[in-house]
């Protein structure tokens, strides 16, 4: 399993994380919900190795992380930031060939042929967002974290995102994910977890989110 332990983070002496716990099972698709600023992002940002907590440990299959440890988190984790990061010069069709040439997925049900042809930076934000997707599969790491995977596209990709995802889960893999289109995490999840005053709390439904936060309503 991957944990996060009793994590506390700050910004600019804010307290954002107050003693997070939550803990993504193998063959499972884990929700985080909460309003803007809460601390989703950081909470996967800790996760990936990409920052270090005040305080707190990650395990991932029962080894303790204090620090980044990129290299060594690498072997077990993927992670899809918010921002795109595949190389727009590079044309579809090489970035395939090289990335993702032993991919089990008909890739041309992903991507549509006529696209191989262009460079990645001609592709719009939901295509890309797709080959990165489909890039952050390919690896097949042991667990996989979604940071904002949905926000700004079109609901016939994000349809064919969600066959992907439930796909790797039904292969074994954990996967954390939150977005702004909670209504399509929703979708997926086994289980949830909510952001709320720097904690977290396990909600086995996620469509009782808006009864146990209150004033919280799911985006449409």
């Amino acid at each position: 399993m991957l944990i996060l332990d009793s994590i506390y983070y700050e910004i600019d002496s804010r307290r954002i994380l107050n003693g997070v716990y939550i803990k993504i099972e193998p063959s499972s698709i884990c929700g985080l919900f909460g309003l803007n600023g809460s601390g989703k992002s950081t909470i996967i940002r800790i996760a990936a190795g990409l920052l270090l907590p005040l305080s707190g440990t990650v395990f991932i299959d029962n080894k303790a992380f204090t620090n980044k440890s990129l290299k060594s988190r690498f072997t077990k984790i993927a992670y899809l930031p918010q921002d795109n990061f595949l190389p727009g010069d590079m044309k579809v069709s090489k970035f395939v060939n090289f990335f993702l040439k032993d991919s089990e997925l008909d890739l041309e049900n992903f991507i549509k042929p006529k696209l191989f042809s262009q460079n990645i930076a001609s592709l719009s934000f939901g295509e890309r967002r797709m080959l990165e997707l489909i890039f952050i599969i390919s690896l097949k790491r042991n667990y996989i974290l979604l940071d904002e995977p949905f926000t700004g596209i079109e609901p016939r990709l994000i349809e064919k995102m969600l066959v992907l995802i439930n796909g790797e889960a039904d292969n074994g893999t954990g996967v954390l994910i939150t977005d702004h289109y909670q209504h399509y995490v929703s979708q997926l999840c086994h289980y949830s977890y909510l952001q709320i005053n720097g904690q977290s709390k396990k909600v086995d439904s996620p469509f009782n989110i808006k009864e146990h936060l209150g004033f919280f309503s799911l985006e449409k």
